[in-house]
């Protein structure tokens, strides 16, 4: 039981980790894209 307690809370920290790392990903396409529109300006 407590393994099974310990995995749950594994697997929660890692999505939480994945969510995140995906945030950062489309934050800094987004901002490749601002620039992109700048540079065409």
């Amino acid at each position: 039981m407590i393994i099974a307690m310990v995995e749950n809370i594994l697997v929660v920290l890692i999505q939480l980790a994945d969510c995140t790392q995906n945030m950062r990903t489309l934050n800094s396409l987004r901002m490749d894209k601002d620039e992109a529109l700048l540079v065409r300006l």
